[in-house]
């Protein structure tokens, strides 16, 4: 799997299970749950979550370093603080996700290139 896969991934998770601020995870009742067993994520959660059924950590890190470069901001905590800004929605970090793919893609295919 590569980081486009996991970032995929994540995006379908948010937008079939849904989205949430504040906790990584979080049951249906709004409740902290461990990261796979969850029903609402966080962008940061989504990415953990999708890495555990493909991916591996490599390309996890590199599905964090596309997001960090899009957002433009590299310090660990930055996705769960962008993510939990007040008025921030789904719309937004299914965008963010989308850029975030769609620079892991450019740069793969300037490597191959």
């Amino acid at each position: 799997m590569t980081a486009i896969n996991i970032l995929t991934r994540a995006r379908d998770i948010l937008i079939y299970g849904g989205w949430c601020q504040g906790q990584q995870a979080q049951t249906r009742s709004g409740r902290t749950a461990p990261i796979g067993r969850a029903y609402r994520y966080t962008l940061e959660g989504a990415i953990l979550c999708a890495r555990i059924t493909q991916g591996s950590h490599s390309d996890q890190q590199d599905a964090f370093g596309a997001v960090h470069a899009v957002i433009g901001n590299p310090d660990w905590d930055a996705l769960q603080n962008w993510n939990d800004v007040p008025g921030r929605d789904l719309g937004d970090v299914i965008r963010l996700l989308d850029w975030a793919i769609q620079r892991v893609d450019i740069e793969a295919k300037k490597k191959a290139a």
